[in-house]
């Protein structure tokens, strides 16, 4: 009876022990999952963000954030055989949401793009009909920016109300119109500056007459890449358009215009600038009547 007593003690004490270590299997297999699921979720968060309509800087805020706690979780244990497959998800969702800025940001600079050129072809009426008048002058004095969009931009919006408010006194007042009238040969000059950075930009051929002019802006631009470590050619290309509208009163030159639009063609079809204006109808120099 003893020895049946100490077997039954022996057996139970074993159990204990087997059964303490299942239990300690149990919690970690749980913690395993636990912080498989914790990690899951900023996969998910992040797989979310990847396809959010956020601002581009409200979406790096967001990012920043998350691969902060992400970083935080490095050092929990996950089960051994998801670890490879959690990672790669990881990485395509983060960028994916790269991915999604950039495109967000390219949005914003195309929607920046139509505004400048929608104000500028506005303020291209008003100075043709001031400076160029014809029977349809009273028309475009008639015409107000209130159908226009706004610009998100407040210092190309400031620049783009003083062209306008420019270009209506030019209208009623013959000094004001003289002052337009000035500015012409500056702002001809600047548009021939800029189309030639936009066809080095796009990597465009010139006209054979500019080679030289456009080595010199060339090797200009490298060193500033240099410098800055710039290296996104189409976000130099968005602030030359922008730059094109902003110009000021300027005689009409088709093939100017063709050179802009050959160039943007190849560097973003998206992209194109206004109409060219009709031939003005006296030289710039002449004031009709």
């Amino acid at each position: 009876g003893e020895e049946n007593q100490l077997w039954r003690d022996f057996r139970a004490a074993c159990d204990a022990v087997f059964e303490r270590r299942a239990n300690v299997q149990r919690a970690a297999h749980a913690e395993l999952e636990t912080n498989l699921e914790t990690r899951q979720g900023l996969c998910a968060e992040a797989e979310g963000l990847a396809v959010s309509d956020h601002p581009p800087e409200r979406l790096a805020a967001l990012t920043q954030a998350l691969e902060r706690r992400w970083r935080e979780t490095e050092g929990l244990a996950i089960p051994r055989q998801a670890a490879g497959a959690l990672v790669r998800r990881w990485r395509v969702a983060r960028a994916g949401i790269d991915d999604r800025r950039q495109a967000l940001q390219s949005q914003l600079r195309r929607r920046l793009i139509d505004q400048v050129a929608a104000h500028g072809a506005q303020c291209a009426r008003l100075e043709k009909a001031a400076l160029w008048p014809d029977e349809t002058a009273s028309t475009y004095a008639a015409e107000t920016a209130a159908a226009l969009p706004i610009i998100d931009d407040p210092r190309i919006a400031a620049r783009l109300a003083a062209r306008l408010e420019a270009a209506q006194a030019a209208l009623v007042d013959p000094a004001r119109r003289e002052d337009l009238r000035g500015a012409v040969p500056g702002n001809d000059a600047r548009r021939r500056q800029l189309c030639l950075e936009i066809e080095v930009a796009a990597g465009v051929e010139s006209p054979r007459e500019l080679a030289q002019e456009r080595m010199a802006l060339q090797v200009s631009r490298l060193a500033g890449h240099m410098v800055a470590g710039e290296d996104d050619s189409l976000r130099d290309t968005d602030t030359l358009m922008i730059e094109w509208h902003l110009c000021g009163p300027a005689t009409p030159s088709p093939d100017l215009e063709a050179r802009v639009t050959r160039a943007l063609g190849v560097l973003a079809p998206e992209v194109r600038p206004s109409a060219p204006t009709e031939a003005p109808a006296n030289p710039v120099g002449e004031h009709p009547g």
